[in-house]
């Protein structure tokens, strides 16, 4: 079987069911088009706070309309134009343990750092951009932090690849959704 090779949405069916199999808050490294828009929707009928932390104020414009959104049961926050590790310092006391953190960041070179930190702070971490194939222009790095995760998969049904890591529990994924296609590249 061929796998679909996307684009920008190909963590979608993995993000989806992480929200769905946790509870708590959301936190979101680096907004975007796909994700963002679903995890605002979803959070807000789940009833669950999300936070999505941007590097570029000017991209995070794009999403103004959900910036800073509360409602009784829901709360959507906005951290732009800083370094990540700040505004997780001013936030992780008080906002543990997340359901789920997602990290397609920009500069890519700071993912692994951030998977890093979230090993012992969210049940699942969904890493977009998993594949490690050097010639086509991604290795953020994953590879380094695997080891202080209990449970690691990848879903390469579609590239680019999404990886799956937690502490807390397994997430389900068949042997096709598992299968690496190099001629697919």
């Amino acid at each position: 079987m061929k796998n679909y090779s996307g684009g920008y949405e190909t963590h979608f069916p993995i993000l989806a069911a992480s929200v769905a199999m946790t509870k708590g808050p959301v936190i979101e490294f680096g907004c975007g088009w796909f994700s963002t828009p679903m995890l605002h929707k979803m959070c807000e009928v789940m009833g669950r706070d999300l936070l999505t932390i941007e590097s570029d104020r000017e991209w995070a414009s794009n999403f103004q309309w959900m910036m800073s959104k509360t409602t009784s049961n829901f709360s959507h926050g906005f951290a732009t134009g800083g370094h990540w590790m700040s505004v997780m310092d001013s936030l992780v006391e008080y906002i543990q343990p997340w359901g789920v953190a997602f990290i397609d960041y920009k500069p890519g070179e700071e993912r692994e750092d951030i998977a890093a930190f979230m090993a012992d702070k969210a049940d699942i971490v969904v890493c977009h951009d998993s594949e490690r194939d050097y010639d086509v222009g991604t290795n953020y790095g994953y590879d380094n932090v695997k080891h202080l995760y209990k449970y690691v998969t990848e879903y390469r049904l579609m590239r680019p690849y999404t990886l799956i890591m937690s502490n807390t529990m397994e997430f389900p994924l068949s042997e096709e959704e598992q299968t690496w296609r190099p001629e697919n590249l």
